[in-house]
């Protein structure tokens, strides 16, 4: 490769996973040298040359903070572990892992994003993404079945900014949650991304169904919506690969 600019988004997910390593690191020593706790948000990475970097901090009047650092070689340990978990081959153990955690957490359990590499845990959230939609389109309509349904249905307009639907497009189409993420992450996109885009549609199915519900104390919304989706991705569960 000869500028590192052309670095495809994998190749980025990479690299913010391995920023994220570190960063996660740096906050635990912290918090035990201040006895405090350390909150950190997820890094972003821009590539750019040496140069460019002051325009990127900020004007010159405004006190930052940087570090320069040159890293040679190949990568080791944890961090080449974040590089190897961004693979675009799902695999079936790590995928029924996240499915797991699914099942304690429906709304998005913060282990997909500490014990499952982002492409496994991404399938898991396309099933489970596509029962919550069909959950709260089944309570729309007045229809209390939690059976998986054996056809999804076609999601119409423009899917072009909603990786969430597309992901329903596929299914509606006959295509497994593996197959979809795959193909996804193979045209280049960030398998990361994707995972966050389908918790956030998970959440977002979720506030609809309250939606339907006003007069509903919001405690039996809540695990009533959680207790069907659940019962739809765990009978259904033979069809994530």
């Amino acid at each position: 490769m000869d500028d590192v600019r052309d670095l495809k988004a994998l190749q980025i997910d990479a690299l913010r996973e391995v920023a994220n390593i570190g960063a996660g690191h740096a906050a635990t020593a912290l918090s035990q040298m201040t006895n405090r706790r350390i909150m950190i948000s997820v890094p972003e990475i821009n590539i750019a040359r040496l140069e460019e970097v002051p325009e990127l901090l900020g004007s010159a009047q405004e006190v930052v903070c940087a570090v320069l650092m040159h890293m040679l070689g190949d990568l080791t340990g944890r961090a080449n572990q974040a590089v190897m978990l961004t693979r675009s081959d799902p695999q079936p153990h790590q995928v029924a892992a996240a499915h797991a955690y699914f099942e304690k957490d429906p709304v998005g359990p913060p282990e997909l994003y500490t014990k499952i590499d982002a492409t496994s845990a991404a399938v898991a959230a396309v099933h489970w993404f596509a029962s919550a939609m069909m959950i709260t389109r089944r309570d729309s309509e007045g229809d209390p079945s939690d059976a998986p349904p054996t056809c999804w249905p076609m999601p119409t307009g423009d899917l072009s900014d909603d990786l969430g639907l597309q992901a329903i497009r596929g299914m509606a189409l006959g295509e497994s949650p593996r197959d979809i993420v795959i193909a996804m992450v193979r045209d280049g996109v960030s398998a990361r991304a994707l995972l966050e885009e389908l918790l956030t549609g998970i959440h977002q199915a979720w506030v609809l169904y309250g939606e339907n519900h006003t007069s509903v104390p919001i405690r039996q919304i809540n695990e009533t919506f959680l207790g069907r989706m659940t019962r739809m991705a765990v009978e259904g569960r033979d069809r994530i690969l």
